[in-house]
């Protein structure tokens, strides 16, 4: 195999200069498994370039083709290549906002600090114990960075996903969440984030204690500070951030309990995407109208067959397993 001329190819497609005949030979690479070792090469290396040039070589088309070729990567190789690009994706999918942050505060990892990287990969949940007593709880598809100089001055973080922080309160070292668009900042408390990649909205809700929340990169533009059971939620799309009281029995929090939680206004295409995080699986509509079908409940610590299974009463569509792809097919809900 000719290394370097696949390094090309890789350098190109980041920067959207492949030719039509290359992103073919691209896209043959990237879906072979045996090239994931050499795949995760090219991610690290572009990685180390980054945070040594700083922010200046990130731009946002650049995330948006690196998290295009993970994904089509996983939505090939299904669960059992996921945890791999998962890696990857902790390496990638938060370098813009980690770059960024280097520049504009004293948190430079520069000579001698180590970087840490957890993942939770689809269909798993993992609970990170901070340096500073303080606990993480990843839901699936979640990545959590941070910098062996944690809570030598101050305490800051990376998240691309979703996590509850309980925050051991010092208010000397102020515990900050750093994600694509939010910065929340706080003393000591307990708060929930959802901020994917791929998902417009970006909620903060706050269980006990009070947070700050700002744009990332931009600490005048405020959105406001959140005390016990309030939530701000933001649209990546209109810009727009609304303050509400959080209500923990809408199930917002649940997931920590392992109790997958559908809400009344989510339609199936937003519960089919996370559920493929929950359990680590693909989901393909065969018929596009069960899209807009909606449901709403609470499903504790249940297999996916049988949660299906529950939604399937008194709807129109069907599933079938293969793999690891559910494949739903029928008229739409009520046909």
């Amino acid at each position: 195999m000719d290394k370097e001329k696949y390094r090309v190819l890789f350098k190109k497609y980041v920067s959207g200069e492949l030719a039509p005949a290359e992103r073919e030979v691209f896209l043959h690479f990237v879906e072979d498994p045996e090239n994931e070792a050499l795949l995760d090469e090219f991610l690290r290396t572009y990685w180390r370039d980054a945070v040594r040039d700083g922010a200046r070589n990130v731009q946002k088309s650049s995330e948006r083709r690196i998290a295009a070729v993970m994904g089509y990567v996983r939505k090939d190789r299904h669960r059992r290549r996921w945890l791999p690009w998962m890696a990857a994706a902790c390496l990638m999918g938060i370098v813009a906002v980690w770059a960024l942050h280097r520049m504009q505060t004293a948190f430079d990892t520069t000579r001698h600090a180590t970087e840490y990287c957890i993942a939770a990969a689809h269909g798993q949940k993992k609970t990170v114990h901070m340096p500073d007593g303080s606990v993480v709880y990843l839901n699936a598809g979640s990545a959590l960075r941070y910098s062996s100089d944690y809570n030598r001055s101050m305490r800051d973080v990376v998240l691309d996903g979703e996590a509850f922080f309980d925050v051991q309160q010092n208010p000397e070292k102020p515990f900050v969440v750093r994600t694509q668009t939010l910065h929340i900042q706080v003393l000591g408390t307990a708060f929930n984030v959802l901020a994917f990649d791929d998902e417009t909205a970006v909620c903060v809700a706050v269980r006990s204690g009070l947070v700050e929340v700002t744009a990332s990169g931009d600490s005048l533009l405020h959105y406001g500070k959140l005390g016990a059971g309030k939530q701000l939620h933001f649209d990546r799309e209109t810009l727009e951030a609304e303050i509400s009281d959080f209500n923990e029995e809408t199930g917002m929090l649940d997931w920590k309990d392992e109790v997958f939680v559908i809400q009344e206004d989510e339609s199936f295409a937003q519960v089919a995407k996370r559920l493929e995080r929950w359990y680590g699986m693909s989901i393909v509509f065969e018929d596009k109208a069960l899209e807009r079908c909606r449901f709403a409940g609470k499903f504790n610590r249940m297999p996916i067959n049988s949660l299906l299974g529950l939604l399937q009463k008194g709807s129109g569509f069907k599933f079938r397993i293969e793999g690891g792809t559910v494949f739903l097919s029928g008229p739409g809900c009520g046909g």
